[in-house]
C-alpha cells in the first residue's frame, strides 16, 4: 500500500517510546559501560542556570546554558507517532536497538 503525507500537515516521526531523561540515560548507560549521575533540579534552578548562561553568553563565553534551553528542560512534553503510523505506514525499531546501533556507530567511528 502506497502512503502520501497530506500537503500541509505536520508528521512527528519518531519512536513509540516516550520516557524520561532518567529512562534514557539509564538505557544509554547499559550500551555504554560509563557510569553517569543524575541529579534531579528544581525548575527554579534550571532556569536560574539558564539566565546565568544569557548573562555569560552576552559576554562572549560559550555556553549550552540559557533559559531557552533550561525551560525546555522543565516541560513535561510526551508525542504520539501514531498519525505517521496511521497515515504514512511508518514502523519504528524499538529505542533499545537504536541506542545500541547508535553507541556502536559512534565507537567505531569517533573513538580513537
Amino acid at each position: 500500500m502506497i502512503h502520501t503525507a497530506e500537503n500541509g500537515k505536520r508528521y512527528l516521526l519518531a519512536g513509540a517510546d516516550n520516557m524520561s531523561y532518567r529512562h534514557f540515560f539509564k538505557l544509554l548507560q547499559k550500551h555504554t559501560g560509563q557510569k553517569q549521575w543524575l541529579i534531579p533540579l528544581p525548575a527554579f534552578l534550571l532556569r536560574l542556570a539558564g539566565y546565568m548562561g544569557d548573562i555569560l553568553r552576552r559576554f562572549n563565553i560559550r555556553t549550552s546554558l540559557c533559559t531557552n534551553n533550561m525551560q525546555i528542560l522543565c516541560v513535561k512534553n510526551y508525542y504520539s507517532n501514531a498519525t505517521s503510523v496511521k497515515e504514512l505506514g511508518m514502523r519504528y525499531q524499538d529505542i533499545r536497538h537504536a541506542i545500541a546501533e547508535s553507541v556502536e556507530y559512534f565507537k567505531t567511528n569517533f573513538t580513537s
